[in-house]
């Protein structure tokens, strides 16, 4: 199953270049009316998606989605387990600058957030990350006009020059079908960072019809509403982010963070699967607060 955003858009994978996308093609990806119907009024050049009409659609839906994680608190989320982190860095001795990247950052809220909330002190570098130069561009203009210290780069953001101290991100795992995970979580380990934090949606009988329920009645684009309502139904259990973290990154601990309620996991909607360098674990996991049973080794 893949979303609208997955198949109206593509990069030459190595220069990262945008390359056209055929209506078509981007039609035999899809399944059913509804996805079909979105492409289908996307302005197209002789059955070649028009690349301006295509940015202006994803940039609605991230604006939406921005909207979405306002809703669910998710700043606040990302800022417990990250200010934790950090300061477990610094009480074991470990040196700044630390360099927090965000992977597939869109318009790059968690970034901006963090900036605007002042979370982290200034030896933290707040990097947002996306392959999408026209989401970026919207990203840097947003921040220049809120005055923000964060940086966004177009880019493959584990193949930056600068090391990153920490890589995060939020509802771009299930855009990874489960056999690709394992080379998405060994890229990191490449890279040796001190810790992962990847955030989603959390999988459950509750969430496909919830998500529903809620795109159809907060989301005004027709490809946020589809692709919200899908990413639901496409999010890995936490048993599928392990197994392949395990066997991409296995030098890393590895913790489920949102463990899932199971009478009531709407209480619950987001969870994370964090892999923690070994150095400095146990540190983090005596700072890390854990009210009712919120996260767990695994």
């Amino acid at each position: 199953m893949l979303e609208v955003s997955d198949v109206i858009i593509d990069y030459d994978p190595g220069s990262l270049k945008r390359k056209p996308v055929k209506r078509e093609d981007a039609f035999a990806k899809v399944s059913g009316f509804w996805p079909r119907n979105i492409i289908k009024k996307i302005p197209h050049n002789d059955g070649v998606l028009n690349h301006e009409a295509v940015d202006k659609i994803l940039f609605n839906a991230h604006c939406e989605m921005q909207r979405l994680w306002e809703e669910f608190l998710h700043g606040e989320r990302i800022s417990v387990v990250l200010r934790t982190f950090i300061d477990t860095l610094r009480e074991q001795k470990i040196a700044p600058p630390y360099r927090i990247v965000d992977v597939g950052c869109g318009l790059g809220y968690n970034i901006r957030w963090l900036a605007a909330n002042n979370v982290l002190d200034s030896d933290v570098q707040l990097v947002g990350v996306d392959y999408n130069d026209s989401l970026i561009h919207h990203a840097k203009a947003i921040r220049d006009i809120e005055n923000l210290s964060c940086e966004f780069i177009v880019g493959n953001a584990f193949a930056l020059e600068e090391p990153a101290t920490v890589f995060m991100s939020t509802g771009v795992i299930h855009h990874f079908a489960a056999q690709h995970l394992q080379d998405f979580f060994y890229k990191q380990q490449q890279r040796q960072p001190l810790a992962f934090f990847h955030f989603d949606i959390q999988p459950s009988w509750l969430a496909p019809i919830g998500s529903w329920l809620f795109h159809m009645a907060r989301m005004r684009s027709a490809l946020a509403r589809y692709d919200g309502y899908l990413s639901a139904r496409r999010a890995h259990h936490i048993e599928v982010l392990a197994q392949t973290a395990r066997q991409g990154a296995p030098n890393y601990n590895l913790i489920h963070y949102g463990c899932k309620i199971p009478l009531l996991p709407v209480i619950r909607n987001m969870h994370a699967i964090i892999g923690i360098d070994p150095c400095v674990s146990e540190a983090f996991l005596q700072k890390l607060p854990n009210p009712r049973n919120l996260w767990k080794k695994l």
